[in-house]
């Protein structure tokens, strides 16, 4: 792997990793298409998967004296295992054009939702009847394209719980989706011995700048941090989309 690659996949993984530690999201969402456009999307996908499990239990355990009750997180994460296994098959089935086309519907999904402002919201009786269903579409998301930022915050936001407790929550349904990902992603024979030592190896720029992150949070306005991650967020968007429908 030649050294501008390995340095594009550094600051991809150091912005993603700076993003999940202080919003509990964006690991994923930032590094996988900056690495697709160097990599293609089903190595970025992969190499994304070890990473992420790590960083979503590191921000689970750091937030687990917030703990809250979601209504039915813990029959949504086994059900979006189901999606993941699914979204796996897709990954290790499609060609890389489609893949790039998936990614760019998923992160425009995100964009939306940033954008617009669109917010769910329910509780009870309804939101462990719909837990479920959204946690299948997110563990889909999450096997085909290595992201289910759009999904989860939707469906976690529409709890309306407390910062802490509401990057607890995501982080917790991240990790269930992310670890069946790991898993599934060694049972289709996506992961060699090269894959699995690139996916440790960037554990490196994560464990950098993930505690920043979380440190640095506090003492950042939260308006300019999220003008500057939607920008970057529209950038790559519309390179996805290039890419996808030049490729």
């Amino acid at each position: 792997m030649q050294l501008e690659t390995l340095l594009i996949i550094f600051v991809a993984l150091g912005m993603g990793a700076f993003s999940k530690g202080a919003t509990g999201m964006g690991l994923p969402l930032i590094a996988v298409p900056i690495m697709a456009g160097s990599l293609g999307a089903q190595e970025a996908v992969i190499l994304i998967t070890i990473p992420n499990m790590v960083s979503n239990f590191w921000v689970m355990w750091s937030y687990r004296s917030r703990f809250q009750t979601v209504p039915g997180l813990a029959f949504a994460t086994v059900a979006g295992s189901l999606g993941v296994a699914a979204g796996t098959w897709f990954l290790a089935t499609s060609d890389d054009r489609m893949l790039t086309l998936a990614l760019a519907i998923c992160v425009g999904a995100y964009l939306v939702l940033l954008v617009f402002g669109i917010e769910l919201r329910f509780s009870g009786r309804l939101g462990r009847f719909l837990s479920p269903f959204i946690a299948v579409v997110a563990g889909v998301s999450q096997g085909a394209t290595g992201m289910s930022s759009a999904v989860v915050a939707a469906w976690v936001r529409a709890f309306q719980l407390e910062k802490e407790a509401y990057i607890f929550a995501a982080s917790t349904m991240f990790l269930g989706l992310t670890t069946m990902h790991c898993l599934f992603v060694g049972i289709a024979g996506l992961f060699g011995l090269r894959r699995l030592a690139q996916g440790l190896i960037a554990l490196i720029p994560v464990a950098i700048f993930l505690p920043i992150g979380m440190r640095v949070t506090p003492h950042i306005s939260k308006r300019w941090f999220n003008r500057v991650i939607v920008t970057l967020i529209v950038i790559m968007e519309l390179k996805l989309i290039w890419q996808g429908f030049a490729g």
